[in-house]
């Protein structure tokens, strides 16, 4: 399937896996940009990339020419993490670690990276978590719509 990542998507990418490629840093690109990577027939807007928590303050210093919010402890009704906002050539940037969301009453954590495999995309490799990792994050998250559009492409 041919995935339909804007542009400016791929450029902030670039941007990014160029600031951290010589650092020993663990991070995957997660969310509709990896699902859209893994072939998965979602719309593209931002780009998330979940790490660890030794790693995301590192992250955050080497973007720290695109920052919007520093990385810091941020929680909503829905959301709890470690987290930072950037904007690259227009296009928003979350990086976070340590994720939970409210769902049924309770707080449910949302697994750091665990398998990362390597994709290439528009000649950039690129670290994503498994994709199975990913439909059981979208199950905890509640968003059975992308849950679902993630089993079809495991079944196949």
């Amino acid at each position: 399937m041919k995935t339909n990542i804007p542009k400016q998507n791929i450029e902030a990418l670039r941007i990014i896996i160029d600031a951290i490629k010589d650092m020993n840093l663990r991070w995957a690109l997660v969310g509709s940009t990896a699902l859209a990577i893994h072939g998965v027939g979602v719309e593209v807007h931002d780009i998330d990339i979940n790490t660890d928590p030794k790693s995301i303050c590192q992250i955050g210093e080497l973007l720290k020419e695109y920052v919007i919010e520093p990385v810091h402890y941020k929680e909503t009704e829905k959301f709890k993490s470690i987290y930072g906002l950037f904007n690259i050539f227009g296009v928003q940037v979350e990086i976070f670690t340590d994720l939970e969301c409210h769902t049924d009453g309770i707080w449910q954590k949302i697994s750091n990276p665990h398998k990362i495999i390597m994709k290439e995309y528009e000649g950039i490799r690129i670290p994503l978590i498994d994709l199975r990792e990913e439909y059981e994050a979208y199950k905890k998250l509640g968003r059975i719509d992308k849950a679902n559009k993630i089993l079809e492409v495991l079944e196949k």
